[in-house]
């Protein structure tokens, strides 16, 4: 109130919505009011239960029956992502997607974006 914190002696606040001084309030005075409530902690996961949860792609692996890893997927300098016609292929830091081996766009390093054909903005996928 006015810049100074109050001691609880000075208010009374019950119901969570009244906050009544035992004296007077000036007009013209700034009163903040902070609430603050509790809350519980016994409704989280330790470390040991998120890790058991998140999946882990360590050897060979077969998603959904779809798709077989020889080892974890990770991406490599001159390494080529493949998929249902298209391909992501990085070469000298530029990453080039591919549609039927034609380059469709390439994303540089720098965050330049260059795309072949139509850009929509906003639309929906």
């Amino acid at each position: 109130m006015g810049g100074v914190v109050q001691s609880p002696a000075t208010y009374t606040a019950t119901n969570g919505n009244t906050v009544t001084f035992s004296g007077g309030v000036s007009a013209g005075v700034v009163v903040d009011i902070y609430a603050f409530s509790t809350f519980d902690v016994a409704n989280t996961y330790t470390q040991a239960q998120v890790d058991a949860f998140a999946v882990k792609l360590t050897g060979a692996q077969t998603v959904a029956g779809v798709k077989t890893f020889s080892s974890a997927p990770v991406m490599s300098a001159g390494a080529k992502l493949s998929a249902s016609g298209w391909s992501v292929t990085e070469t000298s830091n530029v990453l080039y997607f591919a549609f039927g081996g034609t380059n469709k766009a390439k994303l540089d390093s720098s965050g330049n974006l260059t795309v072949v054909g139509n850009i929509t903005a906003y639309g929906t996928v």
